[in-house]
This record gives structure tokens, C-alpha cells and sequence, in this order.
């Protein structure tokens, strides 16, 4: 016997396991009233038959303990052990039996609820619902717990394959490392050589020459500064990136490497009409530093600013004493920087909107190495910029080296 109908409790059918007439038709009638579809079966051979198949779509059992044909006790250990489907199936014992004892036996044995005869209908309505309620919420766990497991599987995966990626991608980094290392090292040597002869050619030492031949060789001296230039920041880049980057530190005097590094740059600007103003000590300020990387970001800044001012533009260099270091300043009269671009700065290979404005060649790499070598000294670099502004570069230095940079 069934009856179809709504239930928004129950996706399935219920199964009364009953022998007793009158009881089992009010079950019915109540499940019937509920919504509820139902099956009936007056014997548990019935109601194993039912059970047993794989469809048998119920979704709860009514049970009653005492049966003609066996022990409702061991239909529910029955049920716990063999039935198919994957997932608990809900068991309310409905008997007449009412002692302790009974309904210890029968919550062990796998009850999910106990009612005892005669029951009211309005609280067997509710314990039927409220089981099909911890049904539903048991499944929505489990399906719960499967999708975060499957998602864990799948972020292990993405993991996995994530670290190999980034296992391939450090072992092409490290090979482009040794090649530029190698390449950049082997490509010094003929260079320097070219730039030698050609120093030796504008001195006269292999014979005069005219004007002409003598701006040639200007060019060809100027163009191998360039290259040689390229290839000491690839080195530097790739000894940093392996860690290979060693520090010769002696103790030196910012104020004269400063103007060395303005000495070096005098010519260019004269070049391009900018002036270049220096604000230096003339007493010695001491710092630990390595000469040559420090030399290095100075005159980085200063070829910076060069390079980006128009005639009649000026490049200001300041040094002032500090109580544990020194403060190096760098600033310009030149087009500034978009606030949009200011950001990567001093990004590897960085190139911004603002054009050099005489045509000068860069690699981008500069300011990447001036905020190396600085932090590499304990020290820190910052600026500030507006467009139409100009720009100021400020670099601070320890007098000694922190422990943790040496």
C-alpha cells in the first residue's frame, strides 16, 4: 500500500515494518496526512525483500520490536551491516516494550529514536521529522566533507604541478645566469682590449691622426664605455641573483668618492649644457663601504639626472653628515616622473615614458643596481618626484656596516 505526495522532508518512501493491523494503519494514515510516501510490510522477511534492493528508495524505517517471523533487534544490526545505498538509513523503533533495558538494546543496536505504544501522533510526526532532519544534515556533511577533500585534493595537485613549474623555472633562471655570467665575462676581454688600443690610437702612440679619424675613434671609445657598461651591470646582476656578490670593504671618504663620481660626469654634461652644482665638505667623512659600488650608485644618480635634463637645465649633489652615516643627495631640474610609473623605478629592465634628451642607450638596470648595492651597505635609497618638477634621489650609509650586511 502507498500513497504519493509532497514532503519536504523526505525525498523517498518510509517503510512500516508492523504485523499489528490497527497500529500500522494509523502509521499510514499519519503518514499519509504528513505527505509523506510509505510502504508497508507485516514481517521482516517483507521488509528485507525491500530493503535488499538497491532502488528500494526509502528513506526511513518505522520498526516495531516484536515480529512473527524474528527479533526486530537483529533486523536493525541487519540493516546497519548489509543494507546497500552508501548512507545510514534512519530507524524509529515503535513497540509496545518500554523498559531501560529495551531501549538501550535497541539505541545500540543502530535506532536513531524510540516511541513506545500508544503513541500520539502528533509526537511521532515530530520524531519523524526531526530524524529525517539529522539525516539530511548528516549528508550535507558528508557531501561537505567529500568536496573539501576533493578540493584539498585538487589544491595538493595544483600544488604538485605548481612546484614543479617553479622548479623548471629556477633551473632556467640559474642557466640564464651562467650564460650571462659566462657571456658577460667572455665579452669583456676583447672589449677591453678594443677600448685600450683605441685609448692608445687618440693618444698618438701608434702615429698621428687628423680630426676626422680622431672623432671616429671618440665614437668607437664612447660606444665600447657603453657595451663594457652593459656587461659590468649584467655581471653585477648575476652575481646578486647567485649570491656570489662579495663586498671589498675598506673605510674610505664619501666626500671624495663623491667627486670623483661628479669628475666622471663633467664631460657629458658640459656636453649638453646642463650645470653641475656640488654641495661637498671639504673635511673627510669615514665610512665602511666597498669604493667601487659605492663609486658605482653615485655616479649611476648623477648620469641619471644627466641624461634626462634639457640645456641649461642644472644636477645638484649634496653630501651631509649624519650621526652614524652620511646622506647623499642627487636632484635635477629634468621632466620628473609620472606618479603612475614611479613605482617600479627601480625595477630590473625598467624603462619609463620619459625619454633621455640626447639620445642616450639604457638597459634599464641602473637603479635596480644602485638600490642593491645601497641596501647591501645597511643603507636605504628613496625619492621623490613631480612631473615638470624635477627629480631628487636620497641615499643613506651607515659610517659601519650593520652585522647583518657584513
Amino acid at each position: 500500500m502507498s500513497q504519493s505526495a509532497d514532503s519536504e522532508e523526505c525525498a523517498g518512501r518510509i517503510l512500516v515494518v508492523e504485523d499489528d493491523v490497527t497500529t500500522a494503519e494509523s502509521l499510514c494514515q499519519l503518514l499519509a496526512i504528513v505527505g509523506f510516501e510509505f510502504l508497508r510490510a507485516t514481517d521482516l522477511a517483507a521488509a528485507r525483500n525491500i530493503l535488499s534492493k538497491p532502488d528500494h528508495g526509502c528513506c526511513l524505517v518505522l520498526l516495531d520490536l516484536v515480529l512473527p517471523d524474528g527479533d526486530g533487534l537483529d533486523f536493525l544490526r541487519w540493516i546497519r551491516a548489509t543494507i546497500p545505498g552508501g548512507e545510514p538509513l534512519p530507524v524509529i523503533v515503535v513497540t509496545s516494550k518500554d523498559s531501560m533495558m529495551d531501549r538501550v538494546a535497541a539505541l545500540e543496536s543502530g535506532a536513531s529514536d524510540y516511541v513506545t505504544k500508544p503513541f500520539h501522533l502528533v509526537e511521532l510526526r515530530a520524531r519523524i521529522s526531526a530524524a529525517l532532519r539529522e539525516t539530511a544534515l548528516r549528508r550535507q556533511i558528508a557531501e561537505n566533507l567529500e568536496n573539501t577533500q576533493q578540493s584539498l585534493r585538487e589544491q595538493k595537485r595544483l600544488s604538485t604541478q605548481l612546484e614543479e613549474t617553479n622548479q623548471k623555472l629556477l633551473h632556467i633562471s640559474e642557466v640564464k645566469d651562467q650564460f650571462i655570467g659566462i657571456a658577460s665575462h667572455d665579452l669583456r676581454s676583447p672589449l677591453t682590449n678594443v677600448k685600450g688600443y683605441t685609448e692608445l690610437l687618440l693618444h698618438g702612440a701608434m702615429g698621428n691622426i687628423d680630426q676626422q679619424q680622431s672623432d671616429a675613434l671618440r665614437i668607437i671609445l664612447r660606444n665600447t664605455d657603453h657595451l663594457l657598461g652593459i656587461l659590468n651591470n649584467l655581471l653585477d646582476v648575476s652575481r646578486i641573483d647567485s649570491g656570489t656578490m662579495n663586498l671589498n670593504l675598506v673605510t674610505d671618504d664619501i666626500c671624495a668618492l663623491v667627486r670623483i663620481a661628479v669628475k666622471s660626469i663633467e664631460a657629458r654634461a658640459q656636453e649638453k649644457g646642463i650645470a653641475l652644482a656640488s654641495e661637498i665638505p671639504a673635511s673627510q667623512l669615514m665610512i665602511e663601504c666597498d669604493t667601487d659600488r659605492i663609486l658605482s650608485v653615485v655616479e649611476n644618480l648623477l648620469s641619471n639626472a644627466v641624461k634626462f635634463c634639457m640645456r641649461g637645465d642644472q644636477v645638484r649633489v649634496k653630501v651631509d653628515r649624519h650621526e652614524d652615516g652620511v646622506f647623499i643627495e642627487v636632484n635635477d631640474d629634468g621632466p620628473g616622473i609620472p606618479e603612475h610609473e614611479q613605482a617600479k623605478v627601480f625595477s630590473r629592465f625598467c624603462k619609463l615614458s620619459v625619454r633621455p634628451t640626447g639620445g642616450e642607450k639604457s638597459t634599464g638596470l641602473g637603479l635596480a643596481l644602485v638600490k642593491s648595492f645601497v641596501e647591501m651597505h645597511g643603507g636605504t635609497v628613496s625619492f621623490i618626484s613631480a612631473e615638470g618638477k624635477g627629480t631628487a634621489f636620497r641615499i643613506y650609509l651607515p659610517a659601519v656596516l650593520p652585522q647583518c650586511a657584513q
